[in-house]
């Protein structure tokens, strides 16, 4: 008779340590957004309804590119501001899409999409869910 073992179960509580820490500064629907991004205050949340992630987005010369791109699958982002729910998000997820060629549709299931241009010809988004605390092995 074989008998079965399990793992040690250890309980986290506490987010991660974040890689970054970024303030909202607004929230906007997605066709009012470019007027929010041009003022160059900080990323901007942007609610593209029910059942899609809240789009964070800031202009690559505004400061988008000296932290979204850098982010990698693990990662810990802070996020508090307007429209985001405060709280600490791992980085599930990176992918380039053409500079106005993508849909909403395309975006990655998350809580949060990160995104910012970075190149004339691409944008980066990064995927990123809310940490929770849970079971772990």
């Amino acid at each position: 008779m074989e008998l079965a073992t399990l793992d040690p179960v250890k309980r986290v509580t506490s987010p991660p340590d974040a890689d970054v820490r970024r303030s909202v500064y607004a929230t906007s629907r997605l066709s009012p957004s470019p007027m929010l991004l041009n003022l160059c205050r900080g990323p901007i949340a942007i609610d593209l309804g029910p059942d899609r992630p809240v789009l964070v987005a800031e202009h690559d010369y505004c400061g988008g590119r000296a932290w979204i791109p850098q982010l990698e699958p693990g990662d810990a982002v802070a996020l508090t501001g307007d429209g985001v729910e405060d709280g600490t998000y791992l980085v599930t997820d990176i992918s380039t899409e053409r500079r106005g060629k993508a849909q909403v549709g395309d975006l990655p299931a998350a809580d949060v999409v990160l995104q910012t241009c970075i190149s004339p010809g691409e944008m980066v988004l990064v995927a990123a869910n809310r940490f929770v605390p849970a079971l772990q092995n």
